[in-house]
């Protein structure tokens, strides 16, 4: 099988060493190839991929790209066995005296056969690990799907855009569509709770969020209860659970809607009055695009492939960010594996261009002091989440530790049943602390009657 991918590999000598003598007879060349996401690996040579190399160390140090500078940068290589050959290798180039005009030409048929290259390469990966029958096919096929996509997602370069650009194609059509009849569609999601929204302006595209909370604060509930707002707005959303079946997250979804406590959904001893509520709320919710996988042991990419293949999906919620397989097996230590989990979810929600909510556990160690609250730094792999995260959200309840350690101080011994939603990290506008009602029998959030931040959304 090997034989039948590798023995036409796709390659082009001459566009390979055309293009490197365009880069040694005008230096100018190497900017326009840069600037189109140009990289070394194009080059199906070894010793082509070494110049390129060596052309590149030469402009880094700020001296002229010619041909003497080149072969003495290449004299620290040992792919020739010596200056001589090198300098007679760079001399040939130099002497082929192509137009560099047709520069563009020749860095796309190079492009083209690394492209093809790599379809060929990925394909006989799928071959390979398709024919040892080690992994289940579902595996395989988020693995093959995935394969394309970055194939394809690489081969699409970056280019500097002028600010007047941007500014007449993209900012005044948005500020006109926000300002408009349909501004809805193009604000970000709403959470259902409008004083969150007033700090972070919904859940918009290509945004990570993080939701943090130490257990027993009802994280997985607040996101359920925010994955059923965002539904009733017509958004499709899907919701991933390493944690808990279909079954136990729907029935989390009814016991809030209908509200009938978890404990009656557990033992079936619904009332006459339960069933009543149990039928309306399942009417409501049964029309919801609200999509779950539940129960997976799954990795970000096998999440990315499956919102590809629903279409238009508008949020992804994971529950929750640690238990997520990362990317890269041969990971070994906590830190790295959180670091490409992190990574991983913040390209997805930039790749699917959509909001990714994640939930995070905390350190269960509650911060000495009065008030437990949690803080960022007690993120698990806290660096990398940090950094990744666009929003951050901890969650909070006092009187969970009121019950703890027989603790009578509240903030709110007024209101006993309330959360806090601590805006921890914003990169769009404040920060600050949302309160809202919590019923813990239901586990349902809802807003609380305040009027000391007002925005208008």
């Amino acid at each position: 099988m090997k034989d039948l991918f590798f023995d036409h590999t796709p390659q082009s000598f001459d566009a390979e060493r055309a293009l490197l003598a365009c880069l040694l007879m005008d230096p100018d060349c190497l900017d326009e190839l840069l600037s189109t996401g140009f990289r070394p690996e194009f080059f199906v040579r070894e010793e082509h991929r070494a110049i390129f190399n060596a052309i590149l160390a030469v402009d880094s140090s700020g001296a002229l790209v010619e041909p003497v500078a080149v072969v003495t940068e290449l004299q620290n290589t040992d792919l020739f066995e010596d200056a001589g050959k090198a300098g007679q290798y760079i001399k040939d180039l130099a002497d082929m005296l192509p137009s560099t005009l047709n520069v563009q030409s020749y860095k796309q048929v190079v492009e083209d056969k690394f492209y093809k290259r790599s379809l060929i390469q990925a394909a006989q990966s799928i071959y390979e690990e398709s024919s040892q029958d080690a992994e289940p096919a579902s595996v395989l096929l988020d693995s093959a799907e995935q394969r394309i996509y970055d194939i394809r997602n690489s081969s699409h370069s970056s280019s500097a855009v002028r600010l007047g650009e941007v500014l007449l194609s993209e900012v005044f059509p948005n500020l006109e569509n926000l300002s408009g009849e349909n501004r809805e569609n193009y604000m970000g999601i709403g959470t259902g709770w409008s004083k969150l929204d007033g700090y972070i302006s919904g859940l918009n595209r290509s945004d990570l969020v993080i939701i943090g909370a130490r257990p027993g604060m009802g994280k997985t509930a607040f996101a359920m209860n925010m994955a059923v707002n965002v539904a009733k707005k017509k958004k499709k959303v899907l919701f991933v659970s390493l944690e808990m079946q279909n079954r136990q997250l729907a029935e989390r979804a009814i016991s809030m809607e209908a509200r009938i406590q978890g404990q009656k959904m557990r033992t079936g001893r619904l009332s006459e009055r339960d069933w009543t509520s149990f039928a309306m709320a399942a009417g409501v919710l049964n029309d919801l695009p609200l999509y779950f996988v539940g129960g997976a042991k799954i990795s970000v990419n096998e999440v990315k492939a499956i919102a590809r293949r629903m279409k238009n999906v508008d949020v992804v919620f994971i529950d929750y960010l640690q238990l997520l397989e990362p990317g890269n097996h041969k990971l070994i230590s906590a830190v790295e594996r959180l670091e490409d989990i992190s990574r991983s979810l913040k390209m997805m929600a930039m790749d699917l261009d959509i909001p990714v909510v994640a939930l995070c556990q905390l350190n269960r160690n509650a911060a000495v002091g009065k008030s437990h609250k949690p803080q960022m730094a007690e993120l698990k792999g806290s660096g990398a989440i940090e950094q990744d995260a666009d929003i951050i959200l901890m969650l909070h309840r006092e009187d969970y530790y009121e019950k703890e350690d027989g603790a009578s101080w509240s903030p709110y011994s007024d209101v006993p049943d309330c959360a806090e939603i601590i805006v921890e990290k914003n990169r769009h506008g404040p920060t600050g602390i949302v309160t809202v009602a919590f019923n813990k029998e239901f586990m349902l959030f809802s807003t609380l009657e305040e009027k000391d931040f007002e925005i208008d959304f």
